[in-house]
């Protein structure tokens, strides 16, 4: 027989032979109403003839309608058992078994979503534990390789970045200790230039360039400086004497003649003319390096200067 939900209109098919004579709670499938299926009136009921009534039992036992009725209705209500519409139509067919595969398999995805929530978690928590290990590691790794693949200049030369015609200014490292008769003469500061500093004879010149002052209580002089040209190692390459009171500008050292500058460094008090330095007195000095490789930075090159001469004038006591 085919029965029609009274709330939303879908039509089932439900087998007769579980329609009671008290009738039956149904339940839709679709909109979940509840209504209570009764068995149609016989024939004779619909003419209007009165239906023979069955002989009386001597004894009639009390009929108890309510267990009739109300007996299937928790067996029908209840979602885990076999709904109550087990054969539907076109609409509540597919309805009833779209729903049943997804509650049979919703277990076992959540159990596989859990388990790779599960490993993910683990991971990180590895991560974690171990990043602080693991990154200092790998830095001082990534640190050495670099070092070694390229190595940074001494601290001989300052790091800047190479401009065209820039001179380049370089730091000395602390000079060895000077004689005990020569450190009332010490060398308060010194500089080193070579870049776009090209003599047009004498090529590429490393210039030294400082001060000496006497503090010693006698006149001294005439002063004489020593500079070393240095390799990575501070073993000597190169050394160059001059007496002090000389300076030039970076004109004059590109464009005089090598012999020229040389007289002058060669001379006691040099352009100053002044040779003997009086107790406190400070007197500027240059050398000069002819011919020196244009890359000194790239071979850490560096360079010492020091005073090897001093002697006391022939008045002092």
């Amino acid at each position: 027989m085919v029965v029609t939900c009274p709330e939303c209109g879908t039509q089932y098919a439900f087998p007769e032979t579980r329609l009671k004579a008290g009738g039956v709670k149904l339940r839709c499938s679709r909109c979940r109403h509840v209504f209570r299926l009764t068995p149609p009136e016989s024939p004779s009921e619909l003419e209007g003839e009165p239906a023979k009534s069955p002989p009386p039992d001597p004894v009639p036992e009390p009929e108890t309608p309510p267990a009739v009725a109300v007996g299937p209705e928790p067996h029908l209500e209840t979602e885990a058992q076999t709904p109550p519409f087990p054969e539907g139509s076109e609409t509540s067919g597919p309805a009833a078994v779209s729903e049943l595969p997804s509650k049979i398999k919703w277990p076992k995805w959540v159990g596989i979503g859990l388990l790779i929530l599960a490993l993910a978690a683990g991971l990180a928590g590895l991560a974690w534990w171990n990043h602080r290990s693991f990154m200092g590691g790998l830095a001082t790794h990534l640190r050495g390789w670099w070092q070694s693949r390229f190595p940074s200049p001494t601290a001989t030369y300052a790091d800047k970045p190479e401009r065209p015609g820039e001179v380049q200014e370089v730091n000395p490292p602390p000079p060895p200790m000077p004689p005990t008769e020569l450190k009332d003469l010490p060398i308060t500061w010194a500089k080193a230039r070579y870049r776009g500093l090209v003599n047009a004879k004498g090529g590429q010149l490393l210039v030294i360039q400082g001060e000496v002052v006497n503090r010693g209580k006698t006149p001294r002089g005439p002063i004489r400086i020593k500079a070393v040209l240095t390799d990575a190692r501070h073993r000597p390459l190169r050394e160059e004497l001059a007496y002090s009171g000389t300076t030039f500008s970076d004109q004059e050292l590109k464009s005089l003649n090598p012999g020229e500058i040389q007289d002058w460094l060669t001379k006691p008090g040099g352009r100053s003319r002044v040779p003997i330095l009086t107790p406190g007195q400070t007197q500027a000095f240059t050398v000069v390096f002819f011919g020196v490789p244009d890359n000194l930075a790239e071979t850490q090159s560096g360079f010492q200067v020091v005073v090897v001469e001093g002697p006391k004038t022939p008045s002092s006591p």
